[in-house]
């Protein structure tokens, strides 16, 4: 009889046993994960069109994660509830730094993935991509986070090619009395959430929270001693208030601060190769965001937002500051009964200032840019069952100048069951200052002739211009029955001027940035609601993908910080259950599959296959205790590698969880 080893025999088992005893009690539908998968279709969402609209009938590949959702994931991160996303390639790198990515190009700055807080965008301009360590809200405080895996650039401006995360968080009103959350992680890291909301004379509803976190990270994958710790510490405030009732006034903003203990790659003038340094990368941010609504009855609804940002990191390669304004203007109306109008007006003002290192250095040291945009969409109703999508965004920038995304979009839905749908998409993605400007020295070679230590210099090019995409898209949503679920949708993506280093005509040491990649990617996603039992539900995901580069990647630069095309798996597959043992006893586990991807230093991932396992019990009304085990099936193990960061092996974890609304 083959050998079982208890850690991957053991979740197994539980599951098993526990989906026995689902049989024992009826319970209604909606007793597990809040909603029935009838009703998750139902759910309102507003990426897509920036209207709400029902899930069902989006035009688009979306995934929705609802509140409940999150509570029963176990996850104690935004990436980590990423991972059941098809076609959502998520690794942790270590303690703190994580690699995020939709359909492929992922990399530790995946820059083709907009993300959003509440309509502000929290993409690094700079580096491009996102500081997912500094992402740390309570997730308490989410609503839900909407997914559109696919160009979104339409709405959302450049950036967007791969996909939008729109994270909603909760109103005020909807977060009224105390919470107290106590997190224990082993190994060690403890985290405490305290939040407060109210009610003031005048009919706003208001809330305060605060989180602080103190954790040590995993072990580094060549024995050194664990430095990978996260300390970070902020505090949020947010006001709703119904001024009147077609007016409508939300104010928020959050003040934080933190470090991450880590081991950064350094390289000197004098010393051969690269070294590894410990260091402490030491982040400060704020933000302040004003949203007015108004609604107009039968002119439709405006809404205005604006918002200042202001971001700071301190390392060993080099300190930024970046500060951003930002100012929003959005009108939806019907001019006839068969068009819904939509249009907008924005303004973007970006401020940076950067001290470099040898290793790596962006010049000129401090700049400034303006964007400006407009969008136009029109929804159109071609027959009770038929509906197309004709929009696009036009931006410019001080970089590229003007921009266009157009895209059209086309939605069947011949029962309540069933829509079928297609889209054509033109997306751009504008060079950030990390490649146009950038002077980096990631390598000191041997050079012969003359005999010498030499740098290998990666020079960015000021001359960059936008990877362009155009995307093409098709996909299915039915409800088979109240029990069965099934969305489909498959893509195909033509990339030009795609962005990357190659070598210099005249130096052998020295590569320059350039637009001459071209390439295609394609895909499928499927994802599955399965309501096994009125106590049980399995939720499916699974992503194929395959990329081909027109040039030979070979011949471009091989460090990975720097490629066009990092990390992208062909395969990825999530599996979600939930269960309910009784009325206040829960049983949720996952699995989680990542094939091995293409990339710089893949052949070093370890074992592919991820088991996550939560039970969660409510003794009294209010109150929740949770154990999570995370990364069953191995003791350590490495998720992402990348020549821009030394990757750690992440740990089994164990962290149990106490929350008390009160």
């Amino acid at each position: 009889m083959p050998h079982v080893p208890l850690s991957r025999a053991l979740p197994t088992a539980l599951l098993l046993t526990a989906a026995t005893s689902a049989t024992a009690t009826p319970l209604d539908l909606s007793q597990v994960v809040g909603l029935s998968l009838r009703e998750l279709l139902e759910v309102e969402v507003t990426t897509v069109t920036r209207q709400e609209q029902p899930l069902k009938r989006a035009a688009a590949a979306v995934t929705v994660i609802t509140a409940e959702e999150i509570r029963r994931s176990g996850a104690d991160n935004i990436p980590d509830l990423l991972r059941s996303v098809p076609g959502a390639h998520v690794a942790r790198v270590d303690g703190n730094t994580w690699a995020v990515s939709l359909r492929g190009f992922n990399g530790i700055w995946a820059n083709r993935v907009h993300v959003l807080v509440d309509g502000r965008s929290v993409y690094n301009p700079l580096f491009g991509g996102v500081n997912w360590d500094t992402l740390d809200l309570p997730l308490d405080n989410i609503e839900r986070i909407e997914v559109v895996r696919g160009p979104g650039g339409t709405l959302w401006g450049a950036n967007s090619i791969n996909g939008v995360i729109n994270i909603i968080t909760r109103s005020a009103a909807a977060t009224q009395g105390d919470l107290a959350q106590l997190e224990l992680r082993d190994p060690g890291a403890a985290a405490v959430t305290l939040r407060h909301g109210g009610q003031l004379a005048n009919g706003a509803w208001w809330r305060v929270h605060g989180k602080l976190l103190e954790g040590d990270g995993p072990v580094d994958y060549d024995g050194r001693e664990p430095r990978n710790g996260e300390h970070d510490g902020h505090f949020g405030a947010r006001l709703d208030w119904d001024l009147d009732p077609d007016n409508r006034l939300r104010l928020e903003g959050e003040v934080g601060r933190g470090r991450n203990d880590q081991y950064q790659r350094a390289t000197a003038p004098d010393r051969f190769g690269s070294f590894v340094i410990p260091d402490s990368d030491r982040f400060e941010r704020y933000h302040l965001l004003a949203h007015w609504d108004r609604d107009l009855g039968e002119r439709g609804r405006w809404s205005l937002q604006g918002y200042l940002q202001h971001d700071r990191r301190e390392q060993s390669g080099g300190n930024y500051s970046i500060d951003t304004f930002d100012l929003d203007f959005q009108h939806h109306f019907r001019p006839h009964l068969d068009h819904q109008l939509s249009w907008g007006v924005g303004y973007r003002r970006v401020e940076d200032e950067v001290e470099g290192s040898y290793i790596i250095d962006i010049l000129p040291h401090a700049s400034d840019g303006d964007l400006f945009n407009a969008f136009l969409q029109d929804e159109i109703t071609l027959a009770p069952t038929l509906r197309l999508t004709l929009g696009s965004k036009f931006e410019h920038n001080d970089r590229t100048g003007f921009e266009y995304q157009p895209s059209a979009r086309l939605a069947w839905s011949p029962s309540e069951e069933t829509t079928l749908w297609g889209a054509v998409t033109r997306a751009v993605r504008t060079p950030s200052r990390s490649h146009s400007d950038v002077v980096a020295h990631p390598l000191v070679l041997l050079q012969l002739f003359p005999f010498r230590l030499a740098p290998l210099t990666i020079a960015g090019s000021p001359e960059a211009s936008s990877d362009v995409t155009v995307s093409w898209e098709a996909g299915v949503r039915r409800t088979l029955s109240e029990a069965l679920t099934l969305d489909l949708a498959a893509y195909y993506n033509d990339h030009r001027s795609l962005y990357t280093f190659v070598p210099s005509a005249t130096d052998p040491l020295r590569y320059v940035g350039t637009n001459d990649l071209d390439g295609h990617d394609a895909g499928i996603e499927v994802s599955a609601g399965w309501q096994v039992t009125p106590r049980w539900r399995l939720n499916l995901a699974y992503a194929y993908h395959q990329t081909a580069i027109d040039q030979p990647v070979a011949s471009a630069l091989p460090v990975g910080a720097f490629r066009a095309i990092d990390q992208a798996p062909a395969h990825l597959v999530s599996l979600r259950s939930y269960l309910d043992l009784a009325p206040n006893l829960e049983l949720d586990g996952s699995l989680y599959f990542v094939d091995e991807p293409d990339g710089d230093g893949s052949d070093a991932l370890d074992d592919p296959l991820r088991a996550d396992l939560r039970l969660g019990w409510r003794p009294r009304k209010g109150l929740e205790l949770s154990l999570t085990a995370q990364n069953l099936f191995d003791g350590s193990h490495q998720e992402f590698s990348t020549l821009q960061a030394i990757s750690g092996q992440i740990p089994r974890t164990l962290f149990a969880r106490a929350t008390w609304h009160f």
